[in-house]
């Protein structure tokens, strides 16, 4: 759940990604909109966004980021539906040097989050739309839902 931003970029979870020289990827959610970032550490860096829509700020959200290397696409979700796909050409390594950090950017500590983390996961899998609105949907279910035989 974020507040309304105060800072250029509110950094709830960062491994690298927001710039050359910074292999990884990160989430950003400030003033400048609410974005996603990949990259390399050798040319390859794309960014997918968010949105920047009023009603996101103040209430809890899943958003969701989907490196697809076959299809060679960033995709962006909020609760479940696509918001932004970006195109990504031949993304090497991720892992990069750098320590993840929740909450806050590990390079420096300039932009804190302003809100609520709940729940983080990475995942070495690609997910697909329908499991992220899966996914979603479980959130507030009183029950579980079931995708697939």
């Amino acid at each position: 759940r974020a507040a309304t931003p105060v800072r250029e970029y509110d950094i709830p979870f960062y491994k690298g990604g927001s710039a050359m020289g910074y292999p990884g990827y990160d989430f950003e959610l400030g003033a400048n909109g609410w974005g996603a970032c990949v990259n390399d550490g050798t040319g390859s860096s794309s960014c997918a966004g968010f949105g920047n829509e009023p009603d996101l700020s103040g209430s809890w959200h899943l958003l969701s980021l989907v490196v697809d290397r076959d299809g060679g696409e960033l995709r962006a979700y909020v609760d479940g539906a696509e918001t932004g796909v970006t195109a990504v050409p031949a993304l090497g390594d991720l892992s990069g040097g750098i320590d993840a950090s929740i909450g806050n950017d590990s390079n420096g500590g300039g932009y804190p989050f302003a809100g609520t983390l709940d729940e983080i996961r990475i995942a070495r899998a690609t997910r697909s739309s329908d499991w992220l609105l899966t996914e979603f949907a479980n959130i507030d279910s009183a029950g579980f839902v079931v995708v697939g035989p």
